[in-house]
């Protein structure tokens, strides 16, 4: 590309996205604490953001917690920008500006709360009497651009400045303490990452062209960085490279200027991602739609990228790409689960609903534990999505590796049995099988005598559980109730209505396992009553 066709693209970029650019600096050089100080501002991101369809109200405000989590000292100000989004797009108030609102109540009085707003007498005062870590101390006042604070540590105690003090200086934004951390470090691609995240380009091109540290052009892309980027296309006229990072902007235009201008549409970096794999995770439908109608290949798409598409709740950008090539049946390499798994374990019943149209494998276990989506649905007591999965023809006695059928998993649930009863109903009723042994043996009923209710027990014997089954080491469902009661003493008023429950539909087989155990000198009276009744009730039966 020759430098003029690179100066122009650098032009028109720059005058198309003004709005955005400015405003984008402006969220991150934000500079006042006050309350109804951000009416401007505001204005700014409501025409060139929100009306524009580049960013919801909702991102918007995550966006803006997510920068005020790192400008503390600004906090006042970011709080009051995102309540006016709140207030006049409806937006549910979120855990950022709750938390962030409690922040002055929480760090009040502490070294921390005094380098928030430059106090170096305050802070002074927390030197003198707490055990403090000096070079941590100057790290924050890099940070929050506490130059007093920086000052005063510098005249008083001579600190080190590190290269921790750099990078943070440079997100802090304050030229003095900047400078001052420059003489005594050299800059790296940390620092340069700092820069970026900060918005301040005219440090951005200070490092650039003095220091040539890498850029990570992912994080401009994260950081919403826009001139950055700009500028990089122009210096490294790659627009390969620079085009897989464009859908971070949210600027459907902005992609196709660079597949328009040159990009290969189809072009993957180092480690495989492509501009798909970006749109999808920035749930940018618009983006990921232009793309493929344009010819990307959706098959190449990161089956990591797929799950968390899933596990952010995604669902038009699921189906978008479902619809278009995606695999229902990718196994997320990193958990060995299928995308169908990851939608059952989020209980993300809409995901689950669109990969089953698709054609996903609805009795999946392809993974060493041989688990399938309804056990897992049944380890967390989705009932919802269970009866889902087995409407579409979950087999309902496949087992795992060890053996569990999703019975067995359904009773382990750690919920209360009040709540697991809908599931082990609905099990039973679809053809569960009531007396399914797992490797070791146990029957659904030796687990429900362990740790279930009277009313789970009762359930499974009407349902025709085999009060006498044995496990391998030749243990009832009585000895596990019987366990039960010597580790857990609490529950020695059910474990005896099921140890009768038990003997009533003639238990005849107990106290034959856990020999290691002596349990017989754990027994209360009226348990040793039941059980030599019970064996009396035998004997005279033979």
């Amino acid at each position: 590309m020759k430098l003029s066709q690179a100066n122009d693209h650098y032009t028109t970029l720059m005058n198309k996205y003004k709005g955005y650019i400015d405003t984008w600096d402006a969220i991150y050089a934000l500079d006042s604490d006050e309350i109804d100080s951000t009416a401007g501002l505001y204005e700014e991101i409501k025409n060139n953001l929100i009306d524009t369809g580049y960013f919801t109200a909702k991102e918007m405000i995550d966006l803006i917690g997510n920068i005020c989590n790192k400008s503390l000292h600004y906090r006042r100000g970011y709080i009051d920008l995102m309540k006016r989004i709140i207030e006049e797009h409806q937006c549910t108030d979120i855990y950022n500006i709750s938390f962030l609102s409690q922040y002055d109540d929480i760090k009040i009085n502490t070294s921390e709360y005094a380098i928030m707003n430059d106090n170096e007498n305050e802070l002074l005062y927390h030197l003198k009497n707490e055990k403090l870590n000096l070079t941590e101390i100057l790290e924050k006042c890099c940070l929050r651009g506490a130059v007093n604070c920086f000052k005063l540590l510098q005249k008083e105690f001579d600190i080190k400045i590190t290269k921790e003090c750099l990078d943070a200086s440079f997100l802090g934004n304050n030229q003095y303490i900047i400078d001052e951390c420059l003489k005594e470090n050299n800059p790296d691609d940390d620092t340069m990452n700092a820069a970026i995240e900060s918005h301040n380009i005219t440090n951005f091109y200070k490092l650039h062209q003095e220091y040539h540290p890498k850029t990570q052009l992912m994080n401009v892309g994260i950081y919403k960085n826009l001139h950055a980027f700009i500028y990089i296309l122009n210096e490294t006229e790659d627009f390969n490279f620079t085009f897989i990072v464009s859908p971070y902007f949210h600027i459907p235009s902005f992609c196709e200027y660079m597949y328009q201008n040159g990009a290969d549409i189809n072009y993957m970096n180092d480690q495989g991602t492509t501009a798909l794999d970006i749109a999808a995770i920035e749930n940018q439908t618009d983006i990921a739609l232009n793309l493929i109608l344009n010819g990307i290949n959706v098959s190449a798409l990161d089956s990591r990228i797929l799950n968390e598409i899933i596990m952010e709740n995604y669902i038009f950008m699921l189906e978008l790409l479902l619809s278009h090539g995606a695999n229902a049946n990718t196994v997320i390499s990193e958990y060995s689960f299928s995308l169908l798994h990851m939608a059952c374990y989020d209980n993300n019943i809409k995901a689950v609903n669109i990969l089953i149209s698709h054609g996903a494998n609805i009795n999946d276990a392809r993974n060493e534990q041989k688990l399938t989506p309804l056990m897992l649905t049944c380890m967390f007591n989705w009932k919802e999505i269970a009866v889902l999965l087995i409407s579409h023809g979950a087999n309902v006695n496949m087992q795992s590796a060890c053996g569990l059928s999703a019975l067995h998993i359904a009773l382990r649930c750690k919920v209360k049995d009040n709540f697991k009863k809908d599931m082990i109903e609905l099990l039973l009723s679809n053809g569960a099988n009531i007396n399914a042994k797992d490797e070791v043996g146990y029957t659904p009923l030796h687990i429900a005598s362990g740790e279930c209710s009277y009313e789970i027990v009762e359930l499974l014997i009407s349902h025709g559980a085999e009060v006498n089954s044995l496990t391998n080491d030749g243990a009832t469902p009585l000895d596990f109730t019987t366990r039960r009661k010597s580790k857990t003493p609490d529950s020695s008023q059910e474990s005896q209505k099921i140890m009768s429950l038990l003997i009533l539909h003639g238990v005849k087989n107990f106290l034959t396992g856990f020999s290691s155990i002596n349990l017989s000198s754990l027994y209360t009276q009226p348990i040793k009553n039941l059980i030599w009744e019970s064996k009396a009730n035998f004997l005279l039966s033979t």
